[in-house]
């Protein structure tokens, strides 16, 4: 996720200003310590160019390679 907030030229603090939250909300979304809505979802595919499936699939992928690590299973 952070990566592609990069790559749509976005800092955490613009993030958090266009989504009406703090810098550090961001942070904790991004590794996966905090959850998010489905309109808050919506936005942030909006403002990083995906599509709602393609961000669903990062989070997935991203929440998975977590839980394998908590677990110590190897993907």
């Amino acid at each position: 996720l952070k990566l592609k907030r990069m790559k749509a030229g976005l800092s955490q603090k613009e993030v958090a200003k266009r989504l009406n939250c703090t810098p550090q909300y961001v942070s904790n979304f991004e590794n996966g310590r905090s959850s998010v809505g489905a309109e808050v979802l919506r936005k942030i595919a909006d403002m990083y160019g995906v599509d709602k499936k393609q961000l669903a699939n990062l989070l997935v992928a991203h929440y998975q390679d977590k839980v394998f690590t908590m677990l110590n299973i190897k993907s």
